[in-house]
């Protein structure tokens, strides 16, 4: 079980999500600890090819998800129907955060309370 899954949506992805994919890789937690899911949505099939090869450089666990509605809710709500449990992260494709942003997440948070 991972402690947390983060949400990205994207929608014809350009080079700043190798920027937000690299900032997740650096984070000072094991990469196990948390999972990405990365959904592709209202795009053609080309952007997912693209993808594919992307999310090959980087340790963590990274599913990959094409739906074709378009829409930052739409690729957020087929993502939470996947997670099974722990914390939800959603991070936009053009988001860059620091290597401690998850641990951070993390350390203010209990069964009682969320960080944000």
């Amino acid at each position: 079980m991972s402690l947390i899954s983060i949400i990205i949506p994207t929608y014809k992805p350009e080079d700043y999500l190798l920027d937000c994919l690299e900032s997740l890789d650096k984070q000072d937690i094991d990469n196990f600890s948390f999972n990405v899911f990365l959904v592709l949505n209202g795009s053609d099939l080309t952007y997912k090819d693209k993808l594919e090869i992307w999310i090959k450089r980087y340790s963590f666990n990274c599913q990959l998800i094409f739906i074709q509605e378009s829409g930052v809710s739409n690729a957020r709500n087929t993502a939470l129907d996947l997670i099974q449990d722990g914390f939800v992260c959603f991070l936009d494709d053009d988001d860059i955060i620091s290597s401690n942003y998850i641990s951070s997440l993390l350390e203010v948070s209990s069964k009682n309370n969320i960080g944000v």
